[in-house]
This record gives structure tokens, sequence and C-alpha cells, in this order.
């Protein structure tokens, strides 16, 4: 699943080492999806992939809101607690892939 995330980033900034370092937060539990840096001219570029269902702009969450991806830094997942979501099913939350 990772490697996914950093092949799809991969084919928009021209290798999977730049992925790797932009890549900083990825989701394999609660739904499928990656947190990375790339510029505003990039968004439409990398939401129009086959397999990005959408893409978005940070200003969506905030530093100190909690995000329920593990750190990603330079290749190497680096695993977060996971606390519950109480109420809300694992199911319903599947942001950024598409038919993973």
């Amino acid at each position: 699943m990772i490697d996914a995330y950093v092949k799809t980033l991969a084919s928009i900034v021209g290798s999977e080492e730049e992925a790797k370092k932009r890549i900083y937060s990825v989701c394999t539990t609660r739904y499928t999806g990656f947190r990375a840096f790339f510029s505003e001219d990039l968004v439409e570029e990398l939401g129009e992939l086959p397999r990005v269902r959408w893409v978005l702009p940070v200003w969506c969450w905030s530093r100190d809101h909690y995000y329920a991806g593990d750190l990603f830094v330079d290749g190497k997942v680096f695993h977060r607690p996971q606390f519950p979501w109480v109420g809300i099913p694992n199911s319903n939350h599947r942001v950024g892939g598409c038919g993973d």
C-alpha cells in the first residue's frame, strides 16, 4: 500500500526518491491515503491521476489536529498510537485511494 503512495506521488514529482522526501504521513488502517508537501500547481495534476479519489488542501486540518496516519520519514514508517473514533466505523473513512 505504501509503495503505491510513493509511486503515485513519484509520477508527479519525477522520482520515488523525491516522493519519499515529500511524504510525511501515511495511513492504511482507518482509510487509505497520505500527506505530502507539494505546491498548489501539482494539486490538480495529482487529483487527475487514475487511482486518486481526491486531494484535500492543507487548510482542512490544522497542525494540531489529530491525524490517524503514521509518520513517514525517508521511506520508513514510524507507527503512532491509534485512538478509537467513537461511533464512526472504519469503513466510512476512505480518503485518497480508489480501489485499494
